[in-house]
Formats: structure tokens, sequence, C-alpha cells
């Protein structure tokens, strides 16, 4: 089954008050005469100039402190993403040396003892353990990584192959809170389906790569055939307002699912040309 879903974009006309102001002005036959005989219109002049420059001044300073919230919003975003990540480094390490002063003790005990052979079970435990819990990923792109760090244990637990090639690791015009809940939606979204096939090797791969001035962001992973997957409200909602393409194409007999979002630098030249690169 083939989705393909082209976001749509609805161009609107405003016109301010100040465009009435300058109609209104531009409009009158003679200036002259109109000063002379009616005393009272130079201060309607002077009103609507006034009038204007308080409106755009109050223009100007809305869209800087918008302009300004969203700037501290991403930033504050950013931060609590790395904020985050170091917190599971953290937690990470504790566990580590609580764990090793434990296992310290218990080897200890049993070196004691001369049970090499139970010393060397224990040690191959040991190590067979820490791959699975301590085996953080690092992607270089912190997004990804505090997403899957957060869900490795499930991850691992359900036996899942686990790819991630990011060649970019930049969305334009996404920002990180967006593109956070783009790899929410897909990483979680690919994990059920993976638990869900009963498939005795499941498997979520991540790619990113540039293709002249488009970006293409794959997940592919292990579906069942009967497993219909739909985009949330708001991340159809956010692809639309970007003009942002996204396709997804599940393939019944390999049981694989695959969403893919393409994203435009400026220009649209040749969105066929862009699908077709996709499915290649």
């Amino acid at each position: 089954m083939l989705q393909i879903v082209f976001p749509f974009q609805r161009k609107t006309k405003s016109y301010s008050f100040s465009s009435y102001a300058v109609l209104l002005i531009i409009n009158i036959n003679d200036y002259y005469q109109s000063v002379v005989n009616q005393t009272f219109f130079i201060f309607i002049v002077i009103g609507l100039l006034i009038s204007n420059l308080v409106c755009i001044y109050i223009y100007y300073k809305t869209v800087t402190t918008i302009a300004k919230d969203a700037e501290l919003e991403i930033q504050l975003k950013k931060a609590e993403i790395q904020n985050e990540s170091a917190n599971q480094i953290l937690s990470q390490h504790n566990v580590f040396l609580h764990d090793i002063r434990n296992q310290s003790i218990d080897m200890m005990k049993l070196l004691k003892k001369g049970n090499y052979t139970e010393l060397e079970n224990y040690i191959n435990g040991i190590y067979s353990d820490s791959i699975n819990i301590y085996n953080m990923i690092n992607s270089n792109y912190k997004i990804v990584d505090v997403i899957i760090n957060d869900r490795l244990y499930i991850i691992k637990n359900n036996s899942i192959q686990l790819r991630i090639q990011l060649e970019c690791t930049e969305f334009p015009p996404c920002n990180d809170m967006e593109m956070e809940m783009i790899f929410k939606y897909a990483i979680d979204t690919g994990i059920q389906a993976c638990i869900q096939s009963n498939s005795d090797q499941p498997s979520l791969n991540i790619i990113s790569k540039k293709i002249e001035k488009q970006t293409i962001l794959s997940f592919s992973f292990t579906s069942a055939s009967n497993n219909d997957i739909q985009l949330s409200s708001d991340l159809k909602d956010m692809l639309n307002h970007y003009g942002i393409y996204h396709l997804i194409e599940n393939d019944p007999s390999q049981l694989k699912c695959t969403i893919n979002f393409l994203f435009f630098e400026k220009d649209i030249s040749d969105n066929k040309k862009a699908f077709q690169t996709i499915k290649k």
C-alpha cells in the first residue's frame, strides 16, 4: 500500500489600515485647495500619518517580540535536550558504579572459594549485561540520541536490530522541537510495529541523506501485514504548514513499512522527480 500526501497551502491577501490611508491621500485631486478651504484637513492628514506610524511601531514591536519568544523557546528546548542527554549519561554512570562495586564483591568471594568456572560464567554474564544496558547510542544528533536511549531497554529487550545512518542532521525549515515531534512519532511507531509483528528478527532503520536541494529522512521497520500506519493530526498540521511531503509505503509481502519525509531548501522545481528519488 502506497500513500503519498501533498501538503495544502492557501494564499490569502490582507490589506492593512495603512494601505487605505495611503490610498485616501493619493486620491485627493487638489492638495492646495483642500488645505486652504478646509483647515481641518491638515489635522486629518497629520492624524493619519501619526496613526500609521503608531500602527507600524506596534506591528514592529509585536513581530520582534514574537520572534524573540520563538527563539527563546527553541533555545530552551535545545537546553532541555542537552540536559536530558546529560542526565541519561549521569544515570548510566551511577548505575554502573553501583553495579561494579557489588559485582567486585561477588567476584572476590568466588575467587577466594576457588570457583573459577563459576567466576568465568559470572564475568561473561556481566559482559552480556553491559552490552544491553550500558551501550548508549551516539549518532552525533542529540535529538535521536535522547529519544533512542530513552527507549533502549525496550529495543534491546525485544531484540530489535537498530541501524542509524544520518548523513544529514539539518532539516529546514523545521526547528529542533518540530524535528523531535517527527522523530518521536516515527521511532515510537516503528518500535510498536516491530513488537506487534512477532518477527524473529525485527529491525528499525533510520536514514537521512541529502540529494541536491532535497533532504530525505527515512524510517523503515518490520511491520505486520495488517498494520495501517497513520500520522497524528498535530504532525499532519505541522507538515502541511511547512510544505513537507511525506510518503508511507507498506509492503505486506516483506513485512516492512517505510515512512519518508522530504524536506526542501527553497524552490520546489520537480516534485515527481523528488518522489522517484525517495522510492529508490
